[in-house]
């Protein structure tokens, strides 16, 4: 946080982690429960948030304060986001999805991960029975 002011430090740490888990200004605010201009100017430091605000865009974004604050080269999830965040996303996407449609979506997933743990090789079929 060297020469940036806290709320530089802020604007910049929640695009970045924002960016992450490929959620847009508008479906960041919705979840933090504050309008997509206001996510708007404090991403681009126009506008001062409170540490109430800055609390709920972070928990919004599934990370723990803690992570937030520390800069993205220390906090290790420059590349992968927590698997939080993914959850919450996924959460998100599915939120207005009928009960049958959520039973749809689980067999698909199920049916995904027993191909990806399917042997590569006949030799190695006999490992899975």
């Amino acid at each position: 946080m060297k020469n940036k002011n806290i709320y530089q430090f802020f604007a910049e740490r929640i695009k970045e982690e924002r960016q992450k888990i490929k959620l847009t200004q508008e479906e960041l605010a919705e979840r933090a429960k504050i309008s997509g201009k206001f996510l708007s100017n404090i991403e681009r430091n126009i506008t001062k948030p409170s540490l109430d605000t800055v609390y709920r865009i972070i928990r919004a974004l599934g990370i723990k304060p803690e992570d937030f604050f520390k800069s993205s080269s220390d906090s290790g999830f420059s590349k992968n986001p927590p698997t939080e965040a993914y959850l919450l996303q996924i959460k998100h996407l599915l939120r207005n999805s009928s009960t049958e449609e959520l039973k749809a979506i689980i067999h698909i997933i199920k049916l995904i991960l027993k191909i990806k743990n399917k042997p590569k090789h006949r030799s190695e079929a006999w490992l899975i029975n």
